[in-house]
Formats: C-alpha cells, sequence, structure tokens
C-alpha cells in the first residue's frame, strides 16, 4: 500500500487504484463531491481526489473514501499501480 499526504498534512494510505478510481484510507473524513488534494511524499505536484464516498470503518478509527483521481500525472500514476 502505497502512502500520500493531503492537503492539510493527514496521511492516506491508498488501498487499491483502478484507472482513474481509487480507494483510500485516512484518519480524515471528507464528504461526498468533495475535492481533496494529494501528494506522494517524494512529488513536486499535488493531484486531486473527486471524493465518491466515506464511510468509517467499522471498529476503526480511521475512513474508507472512494474517489476518482483528476490530474493524476502519468508517472505518478505507474508508480501507484506498482509498474
Amino acid at each position: 500500500m502505497t502512502e500520500v499526504v493531503l492537503d492539510d498534512g493527514t496521511r492516506a494510505t491508498i488501498e487499491s487504484l483502478d484507472g482513474d478510481r481509487v480507494v483510500l484510507h485516512s484518519a480524515r473524513a471528507a464528504p461526498p463531491g468533495a475535492m481533496l488534494h494529494a501528494k506522494l511524499p517524494d512529488a513536486q505536484d499535488a493531484f486531486g481526489i473527486k471524493v465518491r464516498a466515506c464511510r468509517r470503518e467499522a471498529g476503526h478509527a480511521l475512513f474508507r473514501i472512494e474517489g476518482r483521481c483528476v490530474n493524476l500525472p502519468r508517472a505518478d500514476r505507474e508508480r501507484l499501480a506498482g509498474r
């Protein structure tokens, strides 16, 4: 799993990436329709995640956020996909 840093400094872990669809886990909640700005720890540019759904994980303090990547550079997409 890959870790990203959100715009407020919160760290989130990417569970899966399928095309432009992404699922991540974060201590921060995000309402549907919100735009999160995320960045790989060693990347210069941030990319957006348009939130589709957000639910608290049962028995955990983390939220499962489903969304769509926006403006994700190809090099970063390939790194996240493990290529």
